[in-house]
């Protein structure tokens, strides 16, 4: 008799672990859908996620991705908050977030979560990139050029990050460093960095 409840144990078991988890299910589909920039049926799933799950941190911040897409910056703000209350370690969601507060213009807002997604990950190349874009759009030239240079220096394959850099160089008057980073820029594959150096590296 022993015998036999531990092998029903073990079938239980066995039964338990291989059952699905249904807001994961949604999750993984959102996952899919989203990666194919289907972002209205993403956004479909990741709802059915999060109402089987609500404390799911990834849902939100993926439902987030979708909606900045749609240009819905109030709504992607919102799931990304909710996101950094449930995993409030997690610098990539500081770091989206300040993307939508971006492409919302709040310029300092976003500085503000990139700031605390370095603080969180000091590594996160992208994050010194956007800061570097948001700093431009502020008009503080040099600043954004700092910025995109600590991007450059944790990886040098990026192309937009010359090109942009020279932009910002550009607006400071140095041509020469300008010309520079756009050709660089052309070197790794820009399709835009030929007119600025048609333009302003003869």
């Amino acid at each position: 008799m022993k015998q036999i409840a531990i092998l029903a144990s073990c079938i239980l078991l066995l039964i338990s672990c291989t059952q699905t988890n249904p807001a994961e299910e949604y999750y993984k589909k959102g996952d899919a859908t989203g990666r194919l920039k289907d972002y209205k049926d993403a956004i479909i799933e990741y709802n059915k996620a999060i109402a089987l799950n609500p404390n799911m941190a990834k849902a939100y911040n993926e439902r987030a991705i979708c909606k900045n897409e749609f240009k819905e910056f109030k709504g992607a703000i919102a799931d990304y908050t909710k996101a950094i209350e449930l995993a409030p370690k997690d610098f990539w969601t500081y770091n989206n977030r300040g993307i939508a507060k971006f492409n919302s213009g709040d310029y300092n807002a976003a500085l503000e979560d990139y700031t605390k997604s370095l603080e969180l990950n000091p590594r996160y190349t992208d994050t010194y990139y956007n800061i570097g874009l948001c700093k431009h759009e502020m008009k503080d030239y040099q600043g954004a050029v700092e910025g995109f240079t600590e991007s450059i220096e944790l990886d040098t394959s990026y192309a937009e990050t010359y090109y942009y850099r020279g932009v910002s160089k550009k607006e400071l008057e140095d041509y020469i460093g300008a010309c520079s980073d756009w050709i660089k820029a052309k070197t790794l594959g820009s399709k835009t960095a030929d007119s600025l150096i048609n333009k302003h590296c003869k």
